[in-house]
């Protein structure tokens, strides 16, 4: 082999091994392999209440969910048309590795956020009807989620029980870190009462540190046919002191591109190549 064809047989060689390198992807310290079979799922434990529109939790960076905590309805005797659902919750599996949630110092090294904690908000689901037979009519229009990434990790963490988290301090570290994905409500389904039930919801994936390496409109749709950007399909029941939902769980589907940063290997090998093209071109 001449001397010219051997170094471009290195370079291609080097620049393959950095891309090859790449196979998983970290946004703010959230790590998973965009080419696992099952990419992209969460699942995530959850509480939820309902406040009145005053109080109603904002989609706003980091808004505070204390107000609307501490003066969550009593169900069902106390909401009424206007009234608005919100939640908090945390994941504890993202593609099948698990993460330890309930402690302060975070996940071993091989788990999906093994210095963070992945921490979801939701809300603005507003009460249009409520009928004792039919359960509650719930409208979206205005209906949204954020999921953060915080890598300040808190000592008490369960963001999952309303028996557990016992007071607005704790619920309030889910809006804390970095806006990771923020999500509009496309469309909603809720099958159930005011104190338990299940709901299939389509999101728009609309920003956050994570949004450029999710592919859109990608994954079957969780209320009818067609697809979308984010499908969750979850249920709550057994309201504590009638006023939080207790045992809610949540599957998070959508699909992530694979949207590598180039290795200083692989910028090498690019640059090998491209000085090995001009070498032989000279060379012709």
């Amino acid at each position: 082999m001449n001397p010219i064809n051997k170094f471009l047989t290195v370079a291609a060689l080097i620049a393959a091994s950095g891309f090859a390198n790449a196979t998983t992807t970290n946004v703010g310290g959230v790590v998973w392999d965009p080419d696992a079979a099952n990419d992209f799922q969460m699942q995530f434990n959850f509480t939820q209440w309902f406040s009145s529109s005053a109080n109603a939790v904002s989609n706003a960076t980091n808004a505070s969910v204390i107000n609307s905590f501490d003066n969550a309805l009593v169900v069902p005797t106390g909401l009424t048309v206007g009234d608005t659902l919100q939640g908090v919750g945390e994941v504890y599996q993202l593609n099948g590795d698990f993460a330890d949630i309930n402690s302060a110092t975070g996940g071993a090294a091989g788990e999906f956020c093994p210095s963070c904690e992945l921490t979801i908000v939701f809300g603005g689901f507003e009460i249009t009807n409520i009928d004792p037979l039919t359960g509650l009519t719930l409208d979206f229009a205005n209906a949204w989620a954020n999921i953060y990434v915080d890598r300040n990790l808190d000592a008490t963490r369960n963001l999952t029980n309303a028996q557990t988290l016992t007071n607005s301090a704790v619920a309030e570290h889910a809006t804390e870190g970095d806006l990771w994905l923020s999500l509009d409500v496309e469309d909603y389904v809720l099958f159930g009462t005011a104190n338990s039930g299940s709901s299939f919801t389509d999101f728009d994936i609309t920003g956050g540190l994570a949004a450029p390496n999710f592919a859109f409109s990608e994954v079957a749709s969780a209320v009818g046919f067609g697809i979308t950007d984010a499908a969750v399909r979850g249920s709550a029941s057994s309201l504590f002191e009638s006023r939080y939902t207790n045992e809610g769980n949540a599957s998070f589907t959508a699909d992530s591109n694979h949207v590598p940063e180039p290795s200083a290997l692989t910028l090498l090998g690019l640059g090998m190549l491209g000085f090995g093209a001009i070498r032989r071109t000279k060379k012709s």
